[in-house]
Parts: structure tokens; sequence; C-alpha cells
């Protein structure tokens, strides 16, 4: 959501700025097929279909860790992108939490009361992760990059996912105002 936001106020103001829809389809991005697979590893695993038949197996922390690599050596590949750097700081970020916490992400109970319906809280309280989501606690590796902010009804971000967003915004303008 954070993500879709930061790309479509991206788009509006690079068109503000006399950005041009069709610098997007001329703009080479390398390997994006890594973008794809690692995708569509995330869809297979953060679905309740999976989440039902498949869930609490250590394959989906694996798959979840490989869909993050993926997406990094994407980024690697297309460094020359000045918004890829920022937004491969967001996901290395996350990652460096994530892999660091089993392949969770941990989030702070109190952000997560203010967007998570009673019964997603009670099963994270007593013990259980809901779909790659724990609860920060005392065992919790690098606090301070897990989902400890939030908006209201909306959802919890981690300064990785703030990085993200702001890589994503000016990758947008950067591929839109080219050749200005």
């Amino acid at each position: 959501m954070f993500l879709c936001v930061s790309v479509i106020v991206g788009v509006l103001v690079a068109l503000a700025r006399g950005g041009k829809w069709q610098n997007l389809k001329t703009f080479r991005l390398r390997q994006t097929w890594l973008v794809f697979m690692a995708v569509g590893l995330q869809i297979l695993i953060f679905n309740p279909v999976w989440d039902k038949h498949v869930a609490g197996f250590s394959i989906n922390n694996f798959i979840y860790v490989l869909s993050i690599l993926l997406l990094i050596t994407f980024l690697f590949i297309n460094i020359n992108i000045f918004g890829f750097r920022i937004l491969g700081l967001g996901i290395i970020s996350n990652a460096t939490a994530i892999i660091a916490n089993g392949g969770y992400m941990p989030s702070s109970l109190e952000s997560l009361k203010k967007v998570l319906p009673a019964e997603k809280i009670n099963l994270l309280v007593s013990g259980s992760a809901s779909y790659n989501v724990v609860l920060i606690s005392e065992q919790t590796r690098f606090k301070f990059l897990c989902d400890i902010f939030y908006f209201p009804h909306i959802n919890v971000y981690s300064i990785g996912d703030i990085l993200i967003a702001a890589g994503a915004f000016l990758t947008v303008q950067q591929m839109m105002l080219m050749h200005k």
C-alpha cells in the first residue's frame, strides 16, 4: 500500500514537472524476471490457501528470504538508477531485520493494535506468527529496523519501508523526466 501510494504520487509529481509517460516504455531495466520471480514467490506464500496448508513450515521463511535476495540482486544489477540505490537500502534494511529474526519481520504490538483486528492481535500475543509477522520481544534483533511506525487503520511500517517508498518515488521521477 505504502509503495503503491509512493509510485502514484511519483507519477503525478513527474507529470506536473513535465515528465513523459512514454519515457517509462523506453527506460531499460535489466533482468526484470528477478522481480517477477520475487513477487510470485511472495504471492505464493502470503495468501490464505498457502497459509492454511503450509503455515508454520520453515520452507515459508526460506522462500521469503529467497524472494528478498532476488530483489536485492535485481537492484544491484540496475544500480545505475539513483532511486534504486535508496530503494535498495530499504530492502537491505528490511532483509537485515527479517534474516536476523528467523525469516520474520518483528512488529510493535502498540502499532499493530492500531491497524489489526483483535483476532490477529490475539494470535500474535499467543506467540504465533501471522504470515511473516511476529511481535517484537526481548530476543528481537535490530529492533530499530523492525515495523515500529504506523498509519492508523492502514498498516505498520519500518525505516526500510520508508526508504523503499522514497526510492520508488525517486525512480519514477528519474524515469519520467529523462530527456526533458
